[in-house]
């Protein structure tokens, strides 16, 4: 069993708000005998699950794609974020978490990134090359994300911004007065002056 979360339903700003959803990770070859409570919680669904397009292929309790190529970066930290979102709600979450096919993720908790790709510059720069759905909802391909400019690492601005992503991570979002500074710091990372610097909070 592992943690399992769905994009908007579950992902926020920071953290992950979850619904204590669980993936059967049963992967072609599965022992099943080992997890007889699993096999038990299966069998009432045996019917539907045969009727799967390829239950040819497996067994019909096994996942009919279990993405194995990607099962050693679900088993790590990742940074993550829901295809669709109103505003930055990038986070980094921990390993053995799962996702489905609305969530996109690079692999480690880089907190420098994740400071960057949630700074007002950059959700600036985003929402005007993804496209905005309805409701104010934007669609964060990884095609679009991999656009975003980040400022190169080194300089005392980019470390203070990485320490306080970590400080503001580890509060889930909570920790205001990291926040307030994170907005500054990363604003002179983009080379903001004061002026565009409130401009850009006026928006």
């Amino acid at each position: 069993l592992k943690p399992f979360l769905e994009g908007r339903k579950d992902l926020r700003a920071w953290r992950a708000e979850s619904r204590r959803l669980f993936l059967v990770y049963a992967y072609h070859g599965v022992e099943i005998q080992k997890y007889p409570a699993v096999l038990e919680h299966l069998k009432p669904h045996r019917k539907a699950l045969e009727r799967r397009a390829t239950s040819a292929n497996h067994e019909w309790y096994e996942l009919q794609q279990p993405q194995m190529a990607y099962k050693e970066h679900f088993e790590k930290p990742k940074l993550v974020w829901p295809e669709l979102s109103e505003a930055p709600t990038f986070s980094v979450q921990p390993s053995g978490t799962y996702f489905n096919n609305k969530v996109y993720f690079v692999p480690g908790g880089d907190s420098y990134l994740l400071a960057v790709l949630a700074s007002p510059p950059l959700w600036l720069f985003l929402t005007g090359i993804a496209r905005e759905m309805r409701g104010g909802y934007f669609e964060l391909f990884s095609q679009v994300v991999e656009k975003l400019p980040i400022p190169p690492r080194g300089s005392p601005d980019a470390t203070r911004a990485a320490n306080l992503a970590k400080r503001i991570s580890d509060s889930g979002g909570t920790d205001s007065d990291a926040l307030e500074h994170l907005a500054s710091t990363t604003c002179r990372l983009f080379g903001l002056t004061a002026d565009e610097e409130r401009l850009l909070h006026d928006r």
